[in-house]
């Protein structure tokens, strides 16, 4: 049976493979070490990011980090 995107981010957590550099109210930067990849994360403007081939808001990396990070969008 295939992963899904949902359970690569937890297992990804899981395996500690995000570290999380920058939390603020309307920034983060983060980093989730892949499958033979380092790949980084974003958060600005409203915007989440990651530098993964998928490209999609809804990647395991992202999936990963906004799990474990609250953003106060009332203040951006």
């Amino acid at each position: 049976m295939k992963e899904t995107s949902t359970d690569k981010a937890c297992r990804y957590l899981l395996e500690g493979r995000l570290t999380v550099t920058l939390v603020a109210p309307t920034t983060v930067q983060a980093t989730t070490r892949g499958d033979g990849h380092f790949w980084h994360q974003h958060y600005a403007a409203g915007e989440w990011s990651c530098t993964c081939p998928a490209r999609r808001p809804s990647c395991c990396h992202l999936q990963a980090v906004r799990r474990v990070v609250a953003i106060d969008l009332e203040a951006s």
